[in-house]
């Protein structure tokens, strides 16, 4: 039977209407003309290694970027923010999410503004838990939270190395959503079940919980 449901963060619960490098480039940009630098997008990253800036706006510029999807550029996946609100009814919520440039704190503000992160009884992110998906130990820290066995529990995510192997390694089902990055590499796992859309997720997870 199944109790839980864990979710991945990017590409799953979230994604961005625009690149994210797009924005983070700009900002970028910014700061270095803003020192008196001027220099071609195409050129950015040699720009970074080579010019030294005060170690103050390095921490600010950071924050910067850590920030950008705060600023338009993000929403909910289509449908996830209704199929959240209905799976909470049933089933216990978490999100189990590696983060990157943007902060714990920054995805935690994007579960409010969506008026979903009160659904979820868990959150587990790497930059708060120190350690990565697939670690087996950030999926049973989830699962300790939700109060539940591996087995009551299955992981919706993206990512067949981090999701799949996870999941699978901590003895949970997984799920992988498809519908807006479709992980076809083939050496990993697959998912015990594949969804192209947040429609098809309850069907799915009662699909699981009926497997011998």
């Amino acid at each position: 039977m199944i109790k839980a449901i864990t979710f991945d963060f990017w590409n799953t619960l979230y994604r961005t209407r625009i690149p994210t490098n797009n924005e983070r480039i700009h900002i970028i940009e910014e700061v270095l003309v803003g020192q008196g630098h001027r220099v071609k997008t195409k050129n950015i990253e040699n720009a970074v290694i080579n010019i030294t800036l005060p170690g103050d706006l390095v921490e600010e510029t950071a924050v910067k970027i850590g920030h950008a999807v705060l600023s338009g550029i993000s929403e909910p996946a289509a449908g996830s923010v209704e199929t959240i609100k209905r799976l909470s009814k049933e089933y216990k919520l978490g999100v189990i999410s590696d983060t990157g440039v943007s902060p714990s704190y920054v995805l935690k503000e994007l579960l409010k503004r969506a008026g979903i992160i009160e659904y979820f009884k868990a959150l587990v992110f790497s930059d708060e838990f120190g350690k990565s998906k697939p670690d087996c130990s950030v999926f049973m820290q989830a699962l300790e939270l939700l109060d539940v066995e591996p087995k009551e529990a299955v992981q919706v995510g993206d990512l067949k190395r981090t999701d799949m192997e996870g999941a699978g390694a901590a003895g949970m089902y997984s799920i992988r959503y498809a519908g807006i990055y479709d992980d076809t590499n083939s050496g990993f796992c697959e998912a015990n079940v594949v969804v192209n859309d947040f429609s098809e997720l309850e069907y799915a997870v009662k699909k699981l919980a009926i497997k011998p």
